[in-house]
This record gives structure tokens, C-alpha cells and sequence, in this order.
């Protein structure tokens, strides 16, 4: 009987101990953050694997059936505070490049680059006024005029063979534009051969002659036309040099003075000549002169 009575005493606290566990497991778990922390007391069944006779302060020491053994464990205390945050580690290697985005629109067009330097002498090459387009682009222009370098007789071929002799001096020196011989005939004045300009005409050292063509043909020019195509001062040679002109001050015909048309040098016939240096209106109309007798002069040649 006695035997009986303590297997029954041993399930019943297999059973105590299997509950204790159970609570343990689930109960004070949950109450670890709220408790202080407990130690607790136990016989394990080895066999088993379950605990019985779970205290937390027993009296006197637990007595356990043989066989088991007495163990003892500390429930967990309350959660600490949260460590400091560990240091950033190194950066990691830049992925790949991702692929490229859409183009984006057009932009505004940029503003008119300058005018390139082969517009410009093209500009300066033609015949008459230069527009004012060209004229912003490029700058101002301006006409050249020169004293041939060398004295030409009286028969030129007409006023046409005139113009073409000025054309191979200029072309000769490597001067741009188109030429005309200030001369006048019986039929075609001056002033009306030639391009009515509305910028300076200048020597070739730059030295402004007139301001226009108006102020060209008003009695009187700013400085002696005394330079030649090769930029350099005509030489006399100590006499007074004269250019062909049959023209007056004001760029009309002289009458009956012009080498019969320019195509005579002899003296059947006569010429109106300027003076190369004055700058009142004898530039242009100094002096009759022999289409023979005086054997040659110069001529003013101007770009167009």
C-alpha cells in the first residue's frame, strides 16, 4: 500500500512539476521586463526529462526520488537599455552605371557669331555702298583712291581703256575692288562715272580724302591724292606733277579737253589737268596741257 500511495504522490507531482514548467515557459517569460529576477528550485526527472517539486526558496534542501537530480536556474531580469549604435561601416563599391536618359529638348539659338574676314573683303571688293547688315558685321568701310605710280600718255583707248589701266594697277598692288579713272569726255562726266560712295575715300596710308562722294565733288578735298597703288608717295622728281582729268572742280565735262576722247597725243588736240598737291578745286583742274607737248601724266584712280 505504501508503495502505492507514493507512485500516486510521484505522478501527482510530475504533474505540480510539468504545470511549474508550463508556467515558467509561458508565465514569467512574459514578466521578465516587470519581476525582479527569481531563482528556482527543482528535482528533474532523468528519464522523463520533467521537472517536479519547483520552488523558488525552499526551507531545507529539496529531496528528489532516487535517480533524479536537484537543479536550480535564474529566471531572466528585465530587458537593459538599448546599446549605442555600432560605427558605419566602409562604403560599398559604386553599382554600374544605369543607362541614359532621354534626350532633352533643344536649346535657344546662340547669338550671330562675327562676320568671317572672307564676307568682309568680299563686301569691300563690290562696287557701291555696303549695306547695313554688312556694315554692323563687319565695321566700316570706306573707297580707295591713289595716283598711278607711273605717268601714262594721253591715248588710253577711251575712257573704257582708261578704267581697265587702273584696274591692272590696282590688281597689280594687290587691291581689292573695281576701279575708275576720275575723267571726263565730251559725252560722260566724272561725277556721273563713278559710284556715288557714302563713306570715306581714303589714301592708301589712310589719310581721308573726302568724307563722301559729296564732299569729293565740293571745290575742295581733305588731302592731296599724292599716294600710289604700292602705298607709297609719288616721286616727280622735283617738277610739278599733273594727273589727266578733263574734268572741273564740281566733277562735270570740261569741254573740248580731253585728248579728242582720250585717244589722241598729239597736239591737234588738249587736256584739263590737276595738280598732285593742292586741295582746293586745282586738284582737279589746274592747268591746259598739250596732249603732245607735255608727253604724260598720271591719273586718279578710284574703287567703285
Amino acid at each position: 500500500m505504501f508503495l502505492s500511495q507514493f507512485s500516486s504522490k510521484a505522478r501527482t507531482l510530475g504533474v505540480y512539476a510539468l504545470v511549474a514548467a508550463l508556467a515558467f515557459a509561458l508565465g514569467y517569460a512574459s514578466l521578465a521586463h516587470a519581476i525582479d529576477p527569481v531563482t528556482f528550485y527543482a528535482c528533474r526527472n532523468v528519464a522523463k526529462k520533467t521537472l517536479y517539486n519547483v520552488v523558488t526558496s525552499p526551507s531545507s534542501p529539496l529531496t528528489c526520488i532516487k535517480g533524479d537530480v536537484a537543479v536550480q536556474w535564474n529566471q531572466a531580469g528585465a530587458m537593459g537599455p538599448q546599446g549605442p549604435a555600432g560605427a558605419t561601416g566602409a562604403q560599398g563599391p559604386a553599382g554600374p552605371q544605369g543607362p541614359a536618359g532621354p534626350q532633352g529638348p533643344e536649346g535657344p539659338q546662340g547669338p550671330e557669331g562675327p562676320a568671317s574676314a572672307a564676307f568682309c573683303a568680299e563686301v569691300d571688293r563690290l562696287p557701291g555702298n555696303p549695306s547695313p547688315e554688312a556694315v554692323a558685321a563687319c565695321g566700316p568701310f570706306t573707297k580707295r583712291v591713289f595716283i598711278t605710280e607711273s605717268a601714262v600718255s594721253p591715248d588710253l583707248g577711251g575712257l573704257i581703256g582708261a578704267d581697265a589701266l587702273c584696274n591692272d594697277r590696282s590688281q597689280a598692288a594687290g587691291l581689292p575692288g573695281v576701279y575708275k579713272v576720275w575723267l571726263s569726255d565730251d559725252t560722260t562726266s566724272a561725277r556721273d562715272r563713278l559710284t556715288h560712295a557714302s563713306i570715306p575715300y581714303v589714301r592708301l596710308d589712310d589719310v581721308v580724302v573726302a568724307n563722301d562722294f559729296a564732299d569729293l565733288i565740293d571745290g575742295s578735298i581733305l588731302a592731296p591724292i599724292d599716294i600710289t597703288e604700292n602705298g607709297t608717295p609719288v616721286d616727280g622728281g622735283g617738277f610739278t606733277l599733273f594727273a589727266w582729268t578733263g574734268t572741273r572742280s564740281d566733277g562735270t565735262i570740261e569741254p573740248g579737253r580731253n585728248c579728242n576722247g582720250w585717244t589722241d597725243a598729239t597736239n591737234s588736240f588738249s587736256a584739263l589737268a590737276g595738280g598732285i598737291g593742292p586741295t582746293n578745286g586745282q586738284w582737279t583742274s589746274q592747268q591746259n596741257l598739250g596732249c603732245a607737248g607735255f608727253g604724260s601724266d598720271h591719273l586718279y584712280c578710284v574703287q567703285q
